[in-house]
């Protein structure tokens, strides 16, 4: 069975903050696959039509922040602790960061709810890895 599908409340702490990470990474390069792929129309939907480009470089920023939370999800226990922090770090200021640019009102309605969709999403993987992260280290 793939580690990706290992219900996360059966696992000890450590494999499920390893499964964690892997679904973070996987909502990291489908995002990243989607903003790429789709920046012009998405820009468009989300009121930003003009900046399409930005979408092009967060979707490639994610997909090369979904394959270093890949990799480290398969580190070592020492090494594993240290980078989820990391990586939750990153969550919380892609969260924050998030939840600026929506409030600056540049979005149309579709885009804010998509930025406050996903933020809410990275917010709960963050949140998660940071418990499991806790508990591995007892």
């Amino acid at each position: 069975m793939s580690t990706i599908l290992v219900p996360t409340t059966a696992a000890d702490p450590e494999t499920r903050l390893r499964v964690r990470l892997r679904q973070n990474a996987a909502f990291s390069a489908l995002g990243g696959v989607i903003a790429s792929v789709a920046c012009v129309p998405l820009s468009d939907a989300m009121g930003v039509g003009g900046q399409w480009w930005v979408l092009l470089a967060a979707g490639l920023g994610l997909l090369g922040f979904a394959a270093l939370v890949w990799l480290a999800a398969s580190r070592p226990t020492a090494k594993l602790i240290g980078e989820s922090l990391e990586i939750s770090i990153a969550d919380a200021s892609w969260v924050t960061g998030s939840v600026v640019v929506v409030a600056l009102g540049v979005f149309s309605a579709f885009g804010v709810i998509v930025m406050l969709a996903q933020a809410t999403v990275v917010a709960f993987f963050g949140a998660t890895q940071a418990r499991y992260r806790r508990e591995a280290m007892r």
